[in-house]
């Protein structure tokens, strides 16, 4: 039905997120700040990053915040494209074409 899939697609994003985010925080700095970027290049609207640069966001947004989204973008981009099944091992080769 509708209702278990949108119940398995949100628990795999949920507990994919909450593995990125993990990751995100005992990453190096300069490793999250260049997967921050990277991720709100292109999550950004274009229009929004014409107006507020990746700079200006970054001083606004807390970290937290930012590891929130950046776990959030990656897992369900993730979970859409590769499928709720799809191997841990898939996700390497996902992040290469990120």
């Amino acid at each position: 039905s509708k209702v278990h899939a949108t119940k398995l697609i949100s628990s795999k994003i949920n507990g994919l997120q909450d593995a990125i985010m993990e990751q995100f925080i005992s990453m190096c700095s300069s490793e999250r700040e260049r997967l921050v970027r990277q991720v709100l290049e292109l999550a950004v609207p274009p229009v929004m990053l014409q107006h507020l640069t990746v700079e200006r966001i970054l001083q606004r947004i807390p970290s937290n915040y930012m590891a929130a989204v950046v776990g959030a973008w990656v897992a369900s981009r993730f979970v859409y494209s590769q499928g709720v099944d799809a191997a841990e091992v898939s996700f390497f080769s996902f992040c290469a074409t990120c």
